[in-house]
């Protein structure tokens, strides 16, 4: 291998020809300063320390340097002042600089002559959600055909009208008047995580129940907006925008199961759920609690993009 300034053997670590700034401490034919895991030297005249920045302060060197009466001679040699420090690292020192002039940081190390600045790598931040990373981006969500997955709570205060109230001559349906109420969950659409709602009138739905089953429409919160411009809506769980199809299963100690199916924005979903419903008096008031597990399945990609013509 060959630079500007260096012929090197990377069979033995060496250089062939002799170094144009040596070190004293170390032998002129000795490459990146013996440690080819934690320097770079480009050229073949200037050993620059490759260890990323957060690793600096743990550095044996360092740790070494920091104990010794040189790191506090350095401070007053160099005037260093407040948010300015000094290193050792890999047998090279480094002098962190604040620039009040554009609020970064420079960077400096001691080549055995003069000071060179230089850009100091910085480890890559691992992503907030590690776990969603690791096992649903990676394992699940790679192959199997759900896309999303939201766990949700809510309980709320409602009142019903049926068809005949209001003037509709359609039995079996009835408008819900969600008076308020509040939802919490965790769901892994649009990297959200843990979120939390208020359930408003916005919440309002339509329904029509045959049997044991109900046809609801969720329409209202794509539309009706709060004076700040935000949407009333809550974009998750159980009052999420869509046309939903709920068919009970059996009570089981009070709690009625369902199970659900439901087509929103470019979704279809499937999920299971809990529904406990206390009646307040004569009004047709009611205190409803729910709790269960939506599912957003994977649409083949011809409906998306016929859906975005649109």
């Amino acid at each position: 291998m060959t630079a500007e300034f260096w012929q090197y053997d990377a069979r033995i670590g060496r250089r062939w020809n002799v170094d144009p700034k040596p070190n004293v401490s170390i032998s002129p034919y000795a490459a990146f300063e013996n440690n080819g895991i934690f320097n770079s030297d480009p050229l073949g005249d200037t050993t620059r320390p490759t260890t990323y920045q957060s690793s600096w302060s743990n550095n044996a060197d360092n740790l070494k340097y920091k104990e010794s009466g040189k790191y506090g001679d350095h401070r007053k040699k160099f005037n260093l002042g407040a948010g300015e420090e000094m290193y050792k690292v890999n047998c090279t020192y480094i002098f962190e600089r604040d620039n009040y002039d554009n609020g970064k940081n420079d960077f400096w190390f001691y080549n055995g002559d003069t000071w060179e600045g230089f850009t100091p790598e910085v480890r890559p931040k691992m992503p907030r959600n590690v776990a969603k990373l690791l096992f649903w981006d990676a394992a699940v969500q790679s192959i199997s055909p759900i896309d999303d997955f939201d766990i949700y709570v809510s309980a709320s205060v409602k009142t019903k009208a049926n068809g005949g109230d209001l003037g509709l001559k359609v039995n079996n349906a009835s408008a819900t008047l969600v008076m308020f109420g509040v939802q919490a969950g965790f769901t892994s659409k649009d990297g959200q995580g843990g979120y939390a709602d208020l359930v408003t009138p916005a919440n309002s739905y339509l329904s029509y129940k045959f049997g044991t089953t109900e046809v609801r429409g969720l329409p209202f919160g794509s539309m009706v907006k709060i004076p700040l411009g935000g949407t009333m809506m809550p974009k998750y769980g159980d009052f999420s925008p869509q046309l939903r199809v709920i068919q009970d299963i059996q009570p089981y100690k009070g709690i009625t199961l369902q199970g659900e199916r439901g087509m929103g924005l470019q979704k279809v979903t499937v999920g299971g759920r809990g529904k406990l419903e206390y009646a307040i008096g004569p009004s047709g008031m009611s205190v409803d609690a729910t709790g269960g597990v939506r599912l957003d399945l994977k649409i083949p990609s011809l409906f998306k993009a016929l859906w975005e013509q649109f």
